[in-house]
């Protein structure tokens, strides 16, 4: 039914027909709307457009999920973060110190398109400490963490953008209360508005030492840990 549903790529006749420069367009002109709601890949699509170009080729996918796909469960390791895209909606549930079979008593949290999931993989070893599945059928984004590092190193500024970031995220991450951890860290938890915008700081003063126009990098004002 869900097949049904949605137009799938394999459903496009003339598509494989394509130069392989326009599938990558196209990819990206479809999977990039749903990742700018976060903060950081708004950030990479607006400063580093080849970069995302790169990601979307080579380290996003769709999948189409219907209503009651588990999308993961709790205790499994993680290599994925995850964008909602319109009309899907996810439901959460925290298993922090809970077992699978208490999820019908724990509290879930509802997610809406350009809402995303799991980021703390894309920078640090994660198990899943819930179980999400799909309330309302719709397309669900996957950034591949092992693909998106690859990428991420094969080009000098979003490694530096990137690096100064995570290591941003990690400190605030390793700052979180205990029962705070969990698989959906989004703004209210987390700044990450704030975070991209250090990290960009960091970025910029590193280009301008290499440019020359300094001859000592000071950091300070940026409060780096």
């Amino acid at each position: 039914m869900k097949e049904q549903e949605y137009v799938q790529p394999q459903m496009v006749l003339h598509l494989p027909k394509l130069s392989i420069p326009l599938r990558n367009e196209l990819a990206h002109s479809i999977m990039v709307q749903w990742l700018r709601g976060h903060p950081l890949f708004h950030k990479i699509s607006t400063l580093m457009p080849n970069f995302m170009h790169k990601l979307c080729s080579n380290a996003i996918k769709e999948k189409v999920l219907g209503q009651g796909d588990i999308v993961f469960e709790h205790g499994e390791e993680c290599n994925h973060i995850y964008f909602l895209s319109a009309a899907l909606v996810l439901d959460y549930t925290p298993l922090l110190n809970k077992r699978r079979e208490e999820v019908e008593d724990a509290d879930s949290t509802r997610l809406q398109q350009k809402q995303w999931l799991s980021e703390p993989a894309l920078w640090v070893p994660w198990k899943h400490l819930g179980v999400c599945e799909c309330d309302k059928p719709g397309e669900l984004i996957s950034v591949d963490t092992n693909n998106f590092q690859k990428e991420m190193c094969a080009h000098p500024a979003p490694r530096t953008f990137c690096a100064s970031y995570a290591r941003l995220y990690v400190e605030c991450l390793n700052n979180l209360p205990k029962d705070m951890l969990s698989d959906v860290l989004d703004e209210s938890t987390l700044d990450t508005t704030a975070l991209v915008d250090r990290a960009n700081a960091v970025m910029a003063a590193i280009y301008d030492v290499g440019r020359g126009s300094s001859s000592a990098l000071d950091l300070s004002h940026l409060g780096l840990p």
